[in-house]
């Protein structure tokens, strides 16, 4: 701490014997040094960034509007050339591959409605295992999860599943 109140003394003397002039070329000098840094390290990178932003924007906005013409065209086609599904027959696959996934049959209940909707209820499931064929289950099927409510048992990784599911090519999607 000492050796900072000496420097800042030594500094004071030495501006002190500076004349006027001489301390109005050194405040000139050390202005000009601080814009020309600002200019450096502040201004021109932001300038820079603001060029490459003009180029590039354009560009992605563009790549934005195909890209939303393209999934709206996919959805369409995806929903024109999906029969609708009997939810007997979907239901009865569903049983079949919630058995090969290990999801007990013993404590499954799979209901459709007038809707075109499942109702899907697992108790004491593996969520895990569910979720792998959830997702196994709406690849193949195409189906779309309306809503799901999971509450866990005691048991650690087990759950209560009650899930609803909506059919390809109906009206419940």
């Amino acid at each position: 701490m000492n050796a900072i109140h000496r420097f800042n003394a030594n500094c004071h003397a030495r501006w002190a014997e500076l004349q006027n002039r001489e301390q109005k070329m050194i405040l000139a000098g050390a202005l000009a040094l601080g814009v020309i840094l600002l200019g450096l390290f502040v201004i021109a990178p932001w300038l820079s960034m603001q060029r490459q932003l003009d180029r590039d924007l354009p560009r992605l906005r563009a790549n934005l509007a195909q890209m939303q013409v393209l999934a709206n065209t996919a959805r369409q086609a995806v929903s024109k050339t999906l029969p609708a599904a009997d939810p007997a027959v979907v239901a009865s696959e569903i049983r079949n591959s919630l058995a090969q996934s290990g999801l007990a049959p013993d404590d499954q209940k799979i209901q459709a409605d007038a809707q075109g909707r499942l109702h899907l209820t697992l108790d004491n499931a593996d969520f895990d295992t569910f979720l792998l064929w959830l997702d196994k289950a709406q690849k193949q099927h195409h189906l779309s999860v309306v809503s799901a409510k999971v509450n866990r048992t005691g048991s650690p990784g087990m759950a209560v599943i009650d899930l609803t599911l909506a059919l390809p090519g109906n009206a419940a999607e």
